[in-house]
């Protein structure tokens, strides 16, 4: 099968969704089908690998106006692959946009209610809901079927189209981290990649590590400015490698705190799934696609609501889970990227067969 992902971001730039992208592509070609990856609103980046194309010559503005300035050379790099079926992430409507996708079958990754994040938005809220409501009155003609990350996303935004849930994956490792001996005090980690993402909860956090004066907390990200407790470490910005260093002294590791921003109540956030692969028993403050049900993964809902007992549930999970053996064939079997992606490629080949 011919599969053109199509993306406003780069799949070889540093982040959680580059990484993912990769992943993504990595199995699909893995699996035997063919790839090729259109980057819209960027310019050529250096190391990009064959399957990578950048049709947008000049960056103009803002990446949706490159990408509808470019609109006819996208265009010819999807017409010169014939691809079977396109997958495109989430994308607020822009000119040209259903120029591009004409004709081909077209399946979008449904990832956020894109509605509450618009009116949560501090700048351009009135172009970003003309832009998207036009985006809607035209969506179901141009797009075939949708895979949504959470089965909350699908019983909200679906339109009777096609459809299958598939949350995050990630690439779980050969070879397995040894059962840590209990540390005093217990290690909790929390990774965020944005300061302007009210969803993760990092007020909530600090909240927990005033509250739990006994644990030590870490905090992965750009906070430099942050007034954090005494047992409470900020490490910055981490690549890959300095993450796993770092998630190999850990004990626990720590979700979303504070999804109700978002008007959602289910997620499915990479860094859950990096430390599942990891063998970090986790607390969330959300249902996960994936994980809720399973004894190594700690749902306490709004941290900010009922906090005692928050507290105390998370006294006993830690004390339930500390130093004791990670249960990786059950996560496995539930996160790994290769399983996800033959679900995901075989959805694919469903919506290529049916008229």
């Amino acid at each position: 099968m011919r599969i053109a992902y199509v993306s406003f971001e780069s799949p070889v730039s540093a982040g959680g969704v580059a990484k993912k992208m990769r992943a993504q592509v990595q199995q699909w070609m893995a699996q035997g089908h063919s790839v090729r990856h259109i980057v819209l609103g960027e310019q050529q980046q250096p190391g990009a690998p064959d399957y990578v194309r950048y049709p947008v010559r000049k960056a103009v503005v803002a990446q949706f106006a490159s990408a509808s300035l470019y609109r006819h050379a996208i265009r010819k790099e999807l017409e010169s692959f014939a691809p079977e079926v396109v997958y495109i992430r989430p994308t607020m409507w822009w000119p040209g946009l259903y120029t591009v996708l004409n004709g081909f079958k077209v399946v979008e990754e449904v990832n956020t209610d894109m509605g509450p994040e618009i009116d949560a938005a501090e700048r351009h809220k009135v172009i970003k809901k003309v832009l998207y409501r036009t985006g809607l009155m035209f969506e179901a003609k141009h797009i075939q079927a949708s895979v949504y990350t959470t089965h909350e996303l699908e019983q909200r935004l679906s339109k009777g189209q096609m459809s299958c849930v598939i949350g995050n994956g990630v690439d779980f490792p050969t070879v397995l981290r040894p059962v840590r001996a209990p540390s005093a005090p217990p290690n909790l980690v929390m990774v965020s990649s944005s300061a302007n993402q009210p969803w993760q909860g990092i007020d909530q956090l600090l909240r927990l590590a005033t509250a739990l004066p006994d644990y030590r907390f870490h905090l992965v990200g750009p906070f430099p400015d942050l007034k954090a407790p005494a047992n409470m470490q900020l490490h910055g910005m981490m690549d890959h490698r300095q993450l796993a260093e770092l998630y190999d002294q850990m004990d626990f590791g720590i979700g979303v705190l504070a999804l109700h921003n978002k008007k959602l109540s289910e997620a499915c956030p990479l860094k859950v799934r990096e430390y599942s692969a990891h063998g970090l028993p986790t607390i969330g403050g959300c249902r996960d696609t994936d994980l809720s049900g399973t004894p190594y993964y700690l749902d306490v809902g709004d941290v900010s609501s009922d906090f005692d007992a928050k507290l105390r549930s998370i006294r006993s999970f830690v004390s339930e889970w500390h130093g004791k053996p990670f249960p990786w064939e059950d996560a496995r079997q539930r996160l790994d990227n290769g399983i996800k992606e033959q679900a995901r490629t075989s959805f694919f080949e469903q919506v290529v067969k049916a008229r």
